[in-house]
């Protein structure tokens, strides 16, 4: 949810050759007007009802295959969140769908999946837009996304850090033991529950006061011919901001977004995950997908939740993380990321032979990297401490390099002192987690998918120590209550 800071209603006259829609002075805190086009997202505007008994109240997040709406249920007086998919991704075979009819096959209640933090809707139902006929999906309002919440709250609590990186292994645990991959899993779709029942007494109005009222931005959507089009809403809004709601939000994560999920037994052919936390059979489209590819995406996951930083999003950038972390491509994929580079105009090295050998297998030594040497600083943060760092090991030299996050300190124009002021403070994993870290991802992070660990297995990994005699003792107590 995008932070908002004043009202606009003017659309900005800035037509581009090809664009359906003028550019709006928020354009960098809504969705694509581009999108909104038969078969693209649903033109709702705030004030329409949908479903015949949900009130659209505002925005809450967006993106380019669904929005999503803070709806007020009129019978119920009820808050609820409805996802509404673009048209194109609202088939009655959508992996959405397919799902949630998977986990009530599998016998999974509502009550058990919200128990291993997995979130789905409480229900579907269509809406016809002049876009076509889209997908909605009913569910509890919910928070910022984890990573948000980690990088904005939780700073150097790393305590709490890594309960949720427990539960977000939980979860995925929980979902292969049902037989379903997730198919799209990183920290964008994973979002912080709020306390149950936090709206049961929120009117209207009030609901309109906690999101900011009048500080809430809005624009005109007008075509480049300055006509109205039935395709696009009469006006686009920004997102709520989370922070509004930030004293309900609890320490416990909810996976969502089954927009690329599917069946063990029946994998997709194509993949929407970013390259960063893609695994290499769905990023070079070579090899069998299934629970391992979303492992791979797990591991790439706890590192960002953990370090708090982000890679960067493409084929290339990925393709280097992986060989500095695990060795050069091995001769199974080299082709394809010959290619990938190539297109790219990354300077790679001619390797005769390279393209004649198929097998299927790890990293090999005797291959020099296509990225390029492997001890190169991938970033500024990390050349600053490589010639002191303590490791020799490529991927805990990256975990033991200094981190930081944002917290707050004592603001020096204040003579008091009492004053405090945003700052970035840098901190060191120990070298205990960086050792059993790097452990943990090694076991992730394998070329081959049938080498990987699996998601039970990361759960008894002893990088969670910790939060497996928590529960261990959680499971006692509740076994043998004290007397009262």
């Amino acid at each position: 949810m995008a932070e908002t800071t004043g009202k606009s209603s003017v659309a900005e006259q800035h037509v581009v050759k090809g664009y359906k829609y003028n550019n709006v002075m928020i354009m960098d805190e809504v969705e694509d007007l581009e999108y909104y086009e038969p078969g693209g997202l649903a033109p709702l505007d705030v004030g329409d009802t949908i479903g015949g008994r949900f009130y659209v109240f505002w925005k809450l997040g967006y993106g380019g295959i669904a929005t999503v709406w803070l709806c007020w249920e009129e019978a119920t007086e009820q808050w609820r969140a409805i996802k509404v998919n673009a048209a194109r991704y609202s088939s009655e075979d959508c992996p959405d769908l397919v799902a949630i009819q998977h986990m009530k096959e599998q016998g999974v209640s509502r009550e058990q999946l919200e128990a291993n933090h997995i979130i789905m809707p409480y229900e579907t139902f269509w809406e016809e837009t002049p876009n076509g006929r889209h997908l909605c999906s009913v569910l509890p309002v919910l928070g910022p996304k984890l990573i948000q919440w980690r990088s904005e709250v939780l700073s150097t609590d790393t305590e709490r850090v890594d309960n949720l990186c427990y539960q977000v292994v939980e979860g995925l645990s929980f979902m292969h033991s049902k037989g379903l991959c997730h198919g799209d899993f990183r920290p964008s779709n994973i979002l912080m529950k709020l306390k149950p029942g936090c709206f049961d007494n929120v009117s209207r109005d009030d609901m309109w006061e906690l999101l900011g009222g009048y500080l809430l931005e809005t624009a005109d959507v007008w075509t480049t011919t300055n006509e109205r089009s039935e395709h696009a809403p009469k006006e686009v809004v920004t997102s709520a901001a989370w922070q509004r709601f930030q004293e309900f939000v609890m320490d416990d994560v909810a996976i969502v977004d089954f927009g690329e999920a599917y069946k063990a037994s029946e994998p997709l052919k194509e993949f929407g995950i970013p390259p960063v936390n893609a695994s290499p059979e769905v990023i070079f489209e070579k090899g069998q997908v299934g629970f391992r590819s979303d492992v791979w995406s797990l591991a790439t996951t706890l590192l960002e939740v953990r370090l708090d930083r982000h890679g960067r999003n493409t084929a290339p950038d990925a393709i280097r993380c992986m060989e500095r972390f695990i060795g050069p491509v091995p001769h199974y994929y080299r082709s394809e990321a010959r290619k990938i580079l190539l297109d790219d105009d990354w300077d790679i090295p001619d390797e005769e032979g390279d393209e004649e050998d198929k097998s299927y297998g790890s990293a090999s030594k005797s291959l020099r990297p296509l990225t390029g040497p492997l001890d190169l600083p991938i970033d500024d943060e990390e050349e600053r401490d490589f010639e002191t760092s303590d490791y020799t090991d490529l991927l805990e030299r990256r975990l033991g390099t200094e981190q930081l996050a944002w917290g707050t300190e004592p603001d020096p124009r204040d003579p008091t002192g009492e004053e405090q002021r945003v700052a970035l403070t840098p901190y060191h994993l120990s070298r205990d987690e960086v050792l059993n870290f790097a452990d943990l991802l090694r076991q992730m992070l394998k070329y081959i998918p049938e080498e990987r660990i699996s998601a039970s297995q990361v759960l008894a990994h002893r990088w969670f120590r910790k939060q497996q005699h928590s529960k261990v003792s959680n499971f006692l107590c509740d076994l043998y209550p004290y007397p009262a």
